[in-house]
């Protein structure tokens, strides 16, 4: 993805994250958890027409790209719901960060940098304990409502089991499918796609996420 480089009025969301006790891993399992992310990433692209650019760094480290803002919680969520549903027991915290990008890198996001990329990193750093999803304020774009709103989702994630997890991406990744497509694609039943979906907090949790996507994101 060629953009031209130079300070941009637009505000962009940043996702940098890094896999939580990653110590404990071997490096297949590293390898293969992080290789789940870089799919997820692809595959959340594609549903929305745009490259994320999925970038790993630091080890347990990755960042992605979000051209739309709005996108942040749903991004998070699928990148959550993703690993937890292909590697139970594994989690991933995100640090959203909002605002302007001066450079888009050149063959991936290492070379990036921007007020986003600054911030994101600096969140991220910040996360400790439980925390799992987190969203940087500043004063040109977010708010104290919105970091709330994170950290609430990041603890509803938090008590996802392997079959909500499955379920949660699955819904993202096909937003357009009935009840009845997503249990055909899992391979039960209607009633069985209804108590993930609900055990995992769904209803509230997309009724967050299309709040943040109708949002004006300005700088």
């Amino acid at each position: 993805m060629e953009r031209q480089q130079g300070a941009s009025p637009k505000v962009f969301a940043v996702l940098t994250g890094d896999l939580v006790a990653s110590e404990r891993l071997s490096a297949a399992a590293l390898d293969a958890a992080l290789a789940t992310l870089g799919d997820a990433a692809a595959r959340y692209g594609k549903t929305h027409d745009m490259a994320l650019r999925f970038t790993r760094f630091r080890g347990d480290g990755w960042q992605v790209l979000l051209d739309t803002p709005g996108l942040c919680l749903e991004a998070s969520l699928y990148m959550t719901a993703r690993l937890a549903g292909a590697h139970p027991g594994l989690s991933t915290r995100i640090a959203t960060g909002l605002g302007p990008v001066e450079a888009f890198g050149t063959a991936d996001l290492s070379d990036a940098r921007g007020e986003a990329f600054t911030t994101s990193g600096r969140q991220l750093d910040g996360m400790t304990g439980a925390d799992r999803l987190s969203l940087c304020r500043t004063e040109r774009a977010g708010g104290g409502y919105q970091q709330a709103i994170f950290q609430l989702a990041g603890y509803i994630c938090g008590g996802w089991t392997e079959r909500q997890a499955e379920a949660i991406a699955l819904a993202i990744e096909h937003p357009d499918d009935t009840q009845d497509s997503l249990a055909q694609r899992l391979g039960v039943t209607r009633q069985a796609v209804q108590k993930r979906l609900a055990g995992a907090g769904w209803g509230v949790l997309r009724e967050a996420a299309e709040a943040f996507e109708s949002d004006e994101w300005v700088p």
